[in-house]
């Protein structure tokens, strides 16, 4: 539902699946329900993670933000943004003091 809901926002028009999601609420009798296996996490070993979620993170941060970019009415996520900003500080320099310190 929700793939279907950001095509909707980005495109302005439901996507021509849409009709089956009625359909498919209900799985026929013929298929059997099991546990979900384990995510897959299609890349170098280095970015792999326990959290499938920060394991694609760090991926995107090391070997694809290069070309990342946003459009249809989204902004760039806020994991991007600090990953960015924390970037920016260590390589000027500035020294931000915490209040722990």
């Amino acid at each position: 539902m929700a793939l279907l809901l950001e095509f909707e926002f980005r495109y302005g028009h439901e996507h021509s699946y849409e009709k089956y999601v009625d359909f498919l609420k209900n799985l026929p009798e013929n298929i059997s329900r099991k546990e979900l296996t384990p995510f897959a996490q299609a890349m170098p070993e280095e970015y792999k993670n326990k959290n499938v979620v920060v394991a694609y993170r760090n991926y995107y941060l090391g070997e694809k933000l290069r070309f990342a970019k946003w459009n249809h009415k989204r902004e760039t996520p806020n994991w991007i943004k600090g990953y960015l900003m924390a970037k920016l500080i260590a390589a000027s320099g500035i020294w931000v003091k915490s209040n722990n310190s």
